[in-house]
Parts: C-alpha cells; structure tokens; sequence
C-alpha cells in the first residue's frame, strides 16, 4: 500500500524549497513528473519567494545565460587560434543541456 508523504513540505536545509523546487533546481525532468503525477503543489513558494515554475524560468534564464556567453568564448577563442578549445564547446554542450531540460520543465509545470 501506498504510504503518501508529504511532497510539499518544506525544508530550511534547502532554502524552503518543495520536493519539487528540489527537482527543477537538479534539472530532473523524470523528478518533476513524478512528483506532478502525485499531485506536488505547484503553488508552493521558496525563501526567495518562487514557484517552482518561476524557478524554472529563473534557471532557464540563467543557462541561456551561460551558454550565449560559452558561445562568445568560443567564437572569441576561434577568431583567436583560428579553432575551438575543447573546453569552450564541452561547456557549451552542457549549457545547452541544461537550457533544454529547464525548457521542458517549463512546459510541464
């Protein structure tokens, strides 16, 4: 039987955030559904006073961010050796990652 928990308590030892903050901050698309499908409050807000979905769009924002200013170093490191470092373009990868699993948790939200 299944025992429900309370998914929408909060907890100081991560600024007041929902299980479901928890999942949008770890990027955790399968997290975020999971917790939907139990019906997590969306509602809810953290210490810095955001929904869930509002932290979302807050990461999101960040990674596009991050990955822009990653495809600045690049076409500055580029236009500078004449070729990419493999650091730039990894960074970059992972930023666009990021971005994409925001996005989604976005839509789901």
């Amino acid at each position: 039987m299944w025992n429900r928990v309370n998914d929408n308590a909060t907890d100081e030892a991560f600024d007041g955030a929902t299980a479901l903050h928890i999942a949008v901050k770890l990027a955790s698309v399968a997290m975020v559904k999971a917790l939907l499908v139990f019906e997590a409050d969306t509602a809810t807000r953290n210490e810095e006073g955001l929904t869930p979905w509002q932290l979302a769009k807050k990461k999101w924002d960040e990674a596009k961010k991050k990955r822009e200013k990653a495809a600045e170093e690049e076409k500055a490191a580029e236009e500078e050796k004449g070729q990419a470092g493999h650091e730039t373009v990894d960074a970059s990868k992972r930023f666009e990652a990021a971005s994409s699993a925001y996005l989604e948790l976005l839509l789901r939200l």
